[in-house]
């Protein structure tokens, strides 16, 4: 007996050769945008905690501000997304 490997039905995504996984987006509108302005706001407030943990002379504290800008940026890139796009969600 062989195994039915017909994905199920539903919303699907395509799978690009050649493209890590981390790089195929999927895009349902808005639902992308609050994603997307997620990792903006990440992004933003890493950047605040290394200025304000330099601001005040503190290593440990602007190694981990560090860090956390680093692994923000890393997903933002990863998911196709611009950390300094204005954001076109209302605040």
């Amino acid at each position: 007996m062989t195994a039915d490997r017909t994905p199920p039905s539903g919303p699907k995504s395509t799978r690009i050769q050649g493209i890590p996984r981390c790089r195929q987006v999927i895009r349902w509108g808005s639902v992308v945008s609050v994603f997307a302005e997620a990792m903006r706001q990440r992004v933003r407030d890493a950047r605040a905690a290394l200025a304000a943990a330099r601001a005040a002379g503190d290593a440990y504290e602007a190694a981990v501000a560090e860090d956390e800008l680093e692994d923000a940026l890393r997903l933002a890139r990863c998911h196709g997304v611009d950390p300094d796009e204005p954001s076109p969600l209302p605040r």
